[in-house]
């Protein structure tokens, strides 16, 4: 479990389980089904892949399309997504560090496509060698809203955010002070 929770968002894994909960509230018996089988097989991979410090590249992939297919279904098929691997790679031949790729592509997915509005979203990854053919690139892209406008839209949050904090102090003090009257420290 500790290998699981260094290498997954912890939001990932807490947003997947809430997302079958609410299948099963609404009734939604086969939905929930399906996604809680398929986040089985994702754990599972991730636990077997966590078990050495490389793994065979299409195990990888294996591991990392099936987090991108869970979370298009929790997003409602929000966006497309093709992989692109040079025919000259061989997928069970070349090994990687586990999980490398997938922060990546959930930065993709979270802070490009998910804020999408105008048009569907892609995630496109390409796998190809360097010109010398020695190393491998991986080439992650998604025609989500960019980083400026990301950042902007967060920035417009953060005095929502400092009005909230500032409710939560002026709230906890007088809480905190009639607390410590109440009861011996």
């Amino acid at each position: 479990m500790k290998a699981l929770r260094a290498q997954m968002n912890p939001h990932f894994l807490f947003n997947v389980l809430n997302s079958i909960k609410l299948y099963m509230v609404q009734n939604d018996a086969r939905t929930a089904a399906k996604y809680l089988t398929k986040f089985s097989r994702l754990i599972r991979l991730i636990l077997n892949n966590s078990k050495s410090p490389m793994v065979k590249l299409e195990e990888e992939l294996n591991a990392l399309l099936l987090y991108i297919e869970m979370e298009n279904f929790r997003f409602n098929d929000k966006f497309d997504f093709e992989l692109y691997v040079e025919e000259e790679i061989s997928l069970g031949q070349i090994e990687i560090p586990p999980m490398i790729l997938q922060p990546f592509v959930e930065n993709a997915i979270w802070h490009g496509l998910m804020h999408k509005e105008d048009e569907r979203g892609v995630l496109t990854i390409n796998i190809k060698l360097n010109d010398a053919k020695d190393k491998l690139c991986f080439i992650i892209e998604d025609n989500g809203i960019g980083r400026e406008k990301h950042s902007k839209s967060e920035r417009a949050r953060l005095p929502n955010i400092n009005q909230l904090a500032y409710k939560l102090r002026t709230t906890a003090l007088p809480l905190s002070m009639s607390c410590s009257k109440r009861m011996p420290v």
